[in-house]
């Protein structure tokens, strides 16, 4: 196993658009990481080493993600079109509008393609860029959830307690702690 972490594999993940990415079926990076091991094993600095092979084993999955959305087709579309909805009021009909399909339609192949409803994806999403806004700004809980479209804060807050199993500013404190 490799673990990794850091800004640099986060601003990859990011810019690779691989943030909501878990899982590479089929894809093969075996010599890859082998030379991640070699490369930690030499022990000298071999950093500007390492951010190249970093990059292109993030291009190798990013390119093995659009060959699967492309396999997806509409199911792909109807993520990428959610992922610009993230700060927006969830609106159901927007998304049917946007793929030329019923409600019954839309959910069911969004379902069918990712397991789970795409409300429920928004919600995911919202929950986790909640998270990152409580880590990396001063926002207000009622800020964060104005800024995610959540009815109120107490709405958000409750939301976010039942999903992360701990209320906003709890997180927050956690995260800031040594």
């Amino acid at each position: 196993f490799i673990n990794l972490s850091g800004r640099l594999l986060d601003g990859l993940t990011e810019g690779y658009r691989l943030s909501d990415v878990s899982y590479f079926e089929g894809l093969d990076l075996s010599s890859e990481l082998s030379r991640v091991i070699e490369l930690a094993k030499r022990g000298d600095d071999c950093s500007a080493e390492l951010v190249v092979l970093l990059n292109e084993i993030f291009l190798k999955m990013h390119g093995h993600v659009k060959s699967a959305s492309e396999r997806f087709g509409i199911e792909a579309e109807m993520k990428d079109f959610l992922n610009t909805q993230i700060t927006q009021k969830f609106d159901l009909s927007l998304l049917c509008k946007h793929v030329s399909r019923s409600e019954s339609r839309t959910i069911r192949l969004f379902k069918n393609a990712y397991g789970v409803t795409p409300y429920a994806y928004v919600l995911e999403k919202k929950i986790s860029l909640a998270k990152k806004l409580l880590d990396n700004t001063n926002l207000s809980v009622k800020q964060i959830a104005e800024k995610l479209c959540f009815a109120d804060e107490y709405y958000f807050s409750n939301l976010f307690k039942s999903k992360v199993g701990v209320s906003p500013a709890t997180y927050r404190k956690k995260s800031l702690s040594p």
